[in-house]
């Protein structure tokens, strides 16, 4: 699952994501894809840090006190550099900076996640 309010990132990494076999559900904030988490149980989920409605950390929070969610792998991303030590404080598995990783990059940290 990829949680990304940037339309055109959460395309990119779903586009990849699938294009590798994977079936990927997308959300544009926390909100959505908690309900999503409903119908769909992700082997892992990308998850922006800064979105709109409920923001990343809201959503790993509430994730975290729900057993069937609680042991997805969450890889955090953001494009604000000053909020990676929010991340490493979460309980995410992982947290690259946005404007440092590339796609490529973000994809080889999931496939760690999931193999």
């Amino acid at each position: 699952m990829v949680v990304v309010d940037d339309d055109e990132m959460r395309n990119l990494y779903a586009k990849h994501i699938s294009n590798k076999g994977f079936e990927v559900k997308t959300g544009s904030n926390g909100e959505d894809a908690l309900q999503k988490l409903t119908e769909f149980m992700p082997k892992v989920i990308i998850l922006d840090v800064s979105m709109p409605n409920m923001v990343g950390m809201q959503m790993l929070r509430m994730m975290k006190k729900l057993p069937a969610l609680a042991k997805i792998p969450v890889i955090m991303i953001t494009a604000r550099e000053a909020l990676l030590p929010f991340c490493l404080d979460t309980m995410a598995g992982n947290y690259p900076y946005k404007g440092s990783n590339s796609a490529k990059e973000l994809l080889t940290t999931k496939s760690m996640l999931i193999t």
